[in-house]
This record gives structure tokens, sequence and C-alpha cells, in this order.
């Protein structure tokens, strides 16, 4: 089956992302990487905003720091015991590396920055706990080209096997190496350039606006209890209403939820860029979506698999040059 087009990416600051762009909430931007109160119990906020990030030195900081995932040399996010178990591993395996823990958390910009500035200029770096993907030397003058890859036969017929960002005109491909692994939480992803994500409004509303819907088992029988209109789906809710009121109707629905005695999953939509990106991926028949986000062109897709650890790769000519990036969702 011939892969089929999703959209498109510009990466004017040359470094690009893969994330699930649903976890992007918790993006701390330049500021210190806290998780926000609203993002977890208070007892897991509390762990995650106690952790420590660790610089790994000695002649094998490298070959250690690779045994958790990571690529720049550092590891982030850690707790307090972490530096014990930490030793007992790499003397298990014969290295010689130590950590030295930084007197400040590394806000996630500066994580990106750690990842792309070796030789590799890839690497996976984490959002709370989440792998983000991110790679330098991208184009920054061309339009970019995003591809679904049917995958075929068996159960899975109508999924991709991979979605892969292609450089048009790239010189032919001369070797595959491998980025990392990317965390999908929320069924999601996108490509988009880094200086997009620090643009990027998670939660507020850029025209003062929202919907708010629901949809389960019960959700038709809740509908006649509080007069709401059937919305498209078989969600039922309201659209495009100003916030305050949107959150009004929201609250009598939102304490029958909480009372885990209904069959009922309830979302509230501000009309912030991940409403610009998701509402239009909702209605595409590829489940994909291109919007602009600061001065950049961010593409959206639904990964038809769910949620999971895929790999990350990229293909490179025989400068070195990207050619494609690409999130495999099974083994090629």
């Amino acid at each position: 089956m011939p892969d089929v087009r999703l959209g498109e990416v510009t990466c004017p600051s040359g470094v690009l992302l893969l994330v699930d762009f649903g976890l992007l909430g918790l993006w701390s931007g330049d500021q210190a990487p806290l998780m926000p109160d609203w993002a977890a119990p208070a007892w897991m906020v509390e762990i995650a905003n106690h952790a420590v990030d660790f610089e790994v030195v000695g002649p094998d900081a490298k070959a250690a720091a690779l045994l958790y995932g990571e690529s720049s040399g550092y590891l982030y996010d850690r707790d307090a015991d972490f530096e014990a178990a930490f030793e007992e591993r790499v003397r298990e395996e014969g290295l010689d590396a130590s950590l030295r823990a930084l007197d400040e958390r590394v806000p996630h910009v500066e994580r990106v920055v750690n990842a792309v500035r070796g030789v590799e200029a890839a690497g996976c770096v984490e959002l709370h706990g989440a792998w983000v993907a991110c790679v330098a030397g991208v184009p920054q003058d061309v339009t970019l080209e995003v591809f679904g890859e049917p995958h075929e036969g068996g159960a899975d017929e109508g999924r991709w096997s991979a979605v892969s960002l292609r450089v048009p005109g790239a010189a032919p491909t001369v070797e595959t190496r491998s980025v990392g692994t990317v965390t999908v939480d929320c069924a999601r992803l996108a490509f988009m350039d880094v200086a997009a994500v620090a643009a990027w409004q998670h939660t507020e509303s850029a025209d003062g606006r929202a919907d708010y819907a629901f949809w389960g088992e019960d959700a038709a029988d809740v509908a006649r209890q509080v007069g709401a209109p059937a919305l498209e789906g078989a969600a039922y809710g309201w659209a495009d209403l100003p916030e305050a009121r949107a959150r009004e109707l929201a609250e009598p629905i939102e304490a029958l939820h909480a009372s885990d005695t209904l069959r009922l999953v309830t979302d509230f939509r501000p009309h912030s860029d991940h409403y610009r990106l998701l509402e239009p991926i909702r209605a595409s028949p590829t489940e994909s979506a291109t919007v602009s986000v600061g001065h950049a062109q961010v593409c959206g897709f639904m990964t038809t698999w769910g949620d999971g650890s895929f790999d990350v790769e990229r293909d490179l000519d025989v400068a070195g040059r990207l050619v494609a990036l690409r999130v495999r969702f099974v083994e090629g």
C-alpha cells in the first residue's frame, strides 16, 4: 500500500522534537522542571518536585549514562537514594563512573540542548518519566513532509507500521541510526520545532472560549439530566462557550464523575494550542493535522496503537545529513 501524507513541518531553529503533545502541559521551558499540582496525585507531585538531577562523570561516563537510556551524560528526575543504586550497577558492569549531584534542576529546554550538542546531535530527554526524542541539524529553510506507512495484514490492518518525517530532495540514505525511544501516554505524537514547544499554550484558551464533552455508557442518561446536547460521535456536551460558562456547566457532571458511580469520561477543552491541533485530528480520516505554532508548522497525529514506548530512528546520507526521522510502531 502507498504511504499516506499526514502533514508538514517547518523547523526554523534546526532542532526538532518528537513528543506526545498531550504531555506538553508538563513542559517547563527554561524554568525549573516542576510538576504542576493538577498533573498527578499530591504524593506523586511531591516526589517529582523533590527529585535530583545528576551529571555522570568519569572515564566511562557515556557508557554508564547509556545504561539508563541517556546519551547526554546526565541523569534527570532521580530520587535521593538513586546514587547508591547507580554505584552498584556500574560496578556490576565493570565501569568507572560516578555521579555529581547538580545544585539546581535542569529545565527541559536545557536538557534538549545537552542531548543534541554531542557528535550524534540527537538523543532522548525525560519529561517527568516520559521520553522525548530530539534531533539537531534539521534543514531550516525547507518544508518537511510527514507520511504514515500503512501496516498490512491481519487484525491490525489500517494502523501505521511507522510514521516518518522526510526531507524533500534529500540524497539517498546510506545509514540508519537509533535515536532512542519516545513515550506515548495520550495516544498522540507531534513533530515540532523546539521553538514551537516554547510558544505552545497547552491549557490557556486563545479566545477565552472552551468546549466540554463527556461520553461513556452512562453519558446519555447524564445528558438527559443536565440538558446537554449531542456532539459529534458518541459524545454529549457543549461547544464554543465562554470558558467560565463551560466550567459552570461542567461542575455538576464532574461531581457525578468524581463519585465513581458512573461509567463516564469527561473532557474540558479550552481553545488552546492543544485544542487547535487535536480538533482537526479528530475530524481527519488520517487522524492527523498541521497547525502553526509560533513561527513553525507542527504536524500531529494519532499513533493508531494507543500508548507505549516506540523506537525512533533517523536516516542519514553519505555526508551525515538528515534524510528522514521515523517512529516505528511495528518492528521493521
